[in-house]
């Protein structure tokens, strides 16, 4: 039987596309689907050449080192429940905050950050 440090050991060296294709294999066999969390450009708020954004959504990418308290301020800014918050921070990329006006998405982005966010303000 193959342990868990086993599997550890080879995901670190699987490339994104053996992986893409390990997640569709086990969906497939295990008869689960994992969530779609693409966005298309109109979702996180990209706009054309001609038009003056005036609204700005604030987009969890990943976060480095523990996050715990990365949970705690997406559980605050959202309302989200504790296991909510916790598989929204790791099923990045996470809209956290949609058409807030610029300096209101900077201030949220710049506090995910302080606690080791990966943020995006688009």
């Amino acid at each position: 039987m193959i342990s868990q440090d086993d599997v550890v050991d080879y995901l670190k060296n699987v490339t994104l596309i053996e992986l893409r294709g390990l997640i569709s294999t086990l969906e497939d066999e295990l008869g689960v689907k994992t969530p779609d969390f693409s966005y298309s450009r109109e979702d996180i708020g990209l706009v054309d050449d001609g038009e003056v954004q005036t609204e700005f959504n604030v987009v969890l990418q990943g976060f480095e080192g523990k996050k715990v308290a990365l949970i705690k301020v997406v559980r605050q800014v959202t309302g989200l429940g504790l296991k909510d918050a916790k598989t929204a921070v790791e099923s990045a990329p996470y809209i956290v905050k949609e058409s807030m006006d610029r300096e209101s998405a900077d201030a949220l982005a710049e506090s995910m950050r302080a606690v080791g966010g990966l943020v995006d303000v688009i």
